[in-house]
């Protein structure tokens, strides 16, 4: 078992081209993760789980995951 933060994409990558951990044994990855993380108004908010973001919430969110774009 490996656990990591399930934001870094280089710890995933490695950890997933490490499959498996152990011959002839089971593996498992545990990704430690924040919902929404980077939007400010969607981080660790239990509502999108399941609501869709409006076209404005959309753009907004854009705006702070990519704010050179």
């Amino acid at each position: 078992m490996r656990e990591l933060n399930g934001h870094d994409h280089a710890a995933l990558t490695s950890a997933l081209l490490s499959v498996p951990f152990e011959p002839n044994k089971p593996s498992a990855i545990i990704a430690h993760t924040v919902k929404g993380k980077g939007v400010s108004f969607m981080e660790n908010t239990l509502k999108w789980h399941y609501q869709t973001p409006t076209e404005e919430e959309v753009i907004l969110a854009r705006r702070e995951l990519a704010p050179d774009t």
